[in-house]
C-alpha cells in the first residue's frame, strides 16, 4: 500500500506543476509578485538579504498547507537557504486554487529600524512591532515613502544596515516597477496636468496628506486623508473608498469628526481636478488655498467661547453673521 500512496502522489504533483516554468495549475497569470520567480541578473549581497516565498494552499482533502516554493535573494539566485531571511513573501490561494492575497514579513531589523524612523505611522500595519512587520497585498508604505527610506539608507554608516534597507527599496522596484514609472510619468509631466488612472489613484494619497474638496455649496474644503480601499459592490459600479479626519466645532468644543467618500471608477487618465476630493498638493492654487484656509481657521477658532461688544444706536447682526454665530459657528465661508 505504500509504495502505491507515494506513485500517486508522485503523479498528482506531475500534473499540477508545469515542468519548465514550476507554474502550478490554477494560479493567475496575472500575480504580481511571479517577478520574484524569474532569474535576476544583478549583482550579489550578503547571505541575510534574500527572500523566502511561500504559497498557503489546499490540498485534495481542503486541508490548507504551506509549501515554500523559493529562495532568492532580490541581487541573484541564492543557492544556500538561510533561516534569517530579510523578507518573507507569501501568496495565499483558495480552494479553486485561485490568488486571494498576499503577506510580506519584514524580518531584516536594519530594514525595521528604516521603518520605524522614517514612516513611524501607517494605517493596517503595525511598524513598531516587536516581531515581524506584516504588509498585506502590495507594499504600499514602501512606495510612498522610497524617497525617505532611500535618504535614510544613504546617511548610515553601518554598511550591513545601509545595503538591507536598499534590499528593500530593490524588492519594491521589482515588485511595483511598472507603478514607479506610471507615478513619475504621470506626475511630472509638464505637458499634462498631474493625474492618474482609476487603478492607480492609491499612489496619490499618502496617509496623513491633506485632501482638498469643494461642499456642494462651493466652500473650500480640506481635510486629512486617513486610508483608502477599493471596493466590488454587486450590482454598483467599483470605487475607491476614501476615508479621512477633520476638525469641526460641535457647538461645545472643537473635535475631530471621520468622514468618507467615494471616486468611482473612470475610463483612462483623468486629472486630480476633476476628482471630487485629491490631494491638495496637486491643486494649481496650492499656496493660496493654504493661505486662505489658515486665516478662516484662526477665525472660525476665535469664535468659541462667549464675546460681546459695545454700540450706540440700533441693535443690528453684521451683514452676513447671525445672531449667536460668535457663540456657535457651525460653519465660516
Amino acid at each position: 500500500m505504500e509504495p502505491g500512496r507515494r506513485r500517486k502522489r508522485n503523479s498528482t504533483n506531475a500534473e499540477a506543476q508545469d515542468p519548465e516554468t514550476g507554474a502550478v495549475s490554477g494560479e493567475p497569470a496575472n500575480d504580481p509578485f511571479a517577478i520574484l520567480e524569474a532569474p535576476d541578473s544583478l549583482q550579489a549581497g550578503g547571505q541575510n538579504r534574500e527572500i523566502h516565498m511561500y504559497e498557503s494552499r489546499f490540498n485534495s482533502r481542503g486541508e490548507k498547507m504551506l509549501l515554500k516554493s523559493g529562495s532568492r535573494s532580490v541581487l541573484r539566485g541564492a543557492k544556500e537557504v538561510s533561516v534569517d531571511a530579510a523578507l518573507v513573501l507569501t501568496r495565499y490561494y483558495s480552494p479553486q486554487s485561485n490568488l486571494t492575497s498576499t503577506q510580506l514579513e519584514i524580518r531584516s531589523p536594519y530594514i525595521k529600524d528604516a521603518m520605524k524612523a522614517v514612516i513611524r505611522f501607517y494605517p493596517s500595519v503595525n511598524i513598531n512591532s516587536d516581531g515581524p512587520i506584516y504588509i498585506n497585498n502590495s507594499p504600499w508604505p514602501l512606495f510612498h515613502y522610497r524617497h525617505e527610506i532611500h535618504r535614510y539608507a544613504m546617511k548610515l554608516r553601518d554598511e550591513k544596515a545601509k545595503e538591507h534597507v536598499l534590499f528593500a527599496l530593490q524588492y519594491l522596484k521589482k515588485v511595483l516597477g511598472r507603478e514607479i514609472i506610471t507615478y513619475e510619468n504621470s506626475i511630472f509631466n509638464r505637458d499634462i496636468a498631474p493625474g492618474l488612472e482609476f487603478n492607480d489613484l492609491w499612489m496619490a494619497y499618502r496617509p496623513g496628506c491633506l485632501v482638498y474638496m469643494k461642499t456642494p455649496a462651493g466652500i473650500d474644503h480640506i481635510c486629512r486623508f486617513r486610508q483608502m480601499f477599493r471596493v466590488r459592490p454587486k450590482d454598483a459600479p467599483v470605487y475607491w473608498q476614501i476615508d479621512t479626519v477633520a476638525l469641526t466645532w460641535n457647538g461645545t468644543e472643537l473635535r475631530y469628526i471621520f468622514k468618507r467618500y467615494a471616486i468611482f471608477m473612470y475610463e483612462g487618465y483623468k486629472p486630480f481636478t476633476s476628482l471630487f476630493c485629491y490631494p491638495l498638493r496637486y491643486h494649481p492654487e496650492e499656496q493660496s488655498i493654504r493661505e486662505k484656509l489658515r486665516e478662516r481657521g484662526e477665525k472660525y477658532a476665535s469664535f468659541s467661547g462667549i464675546h460681546h461688544c459695545m454700540y450706540d444706536g440700533v441693535a443690528r447682526s453684521p451683514e452676513g453673521i447671525h445672531p449667536g454665530a460668535a457663540s456657535h459657528p457651525q460653519t465660516v465661508s
